[in-house]
């Protein structure tokens, strides 16, 4: 019995295009989007989408803008 090894190559990252993002309220909305629709999905909850969370990442844009 012999065991044949493959090799794996990792694939290459792809790079975050900072365009349609104006500022850090849009990076940060970009991981917390799926874990709210997660607890909407598991708890019953209304959090994606909210008002309070387009405010604050209208002013995490302002405060934090990108190049």
């Amino acid at each position: 019995m012999s065991l044949e090894l493959q090799k794996i190559t990792p694939k290459p990252l792809k790079r975050v295009s900072t365009k349609k993002y104006r500022g850090a309220g849009d990076l940060i909305a970009r991981v917390a989007e799926p874990i709210a629709a997660a607890s909407d999905a598991v708890f019953n909850t209304k959090l994606k989408g909210c008002q309070a969370c387009q405010k604050r990442r209208d002013k995490l844009n302002k405060f934090l803008p990108l190049p």
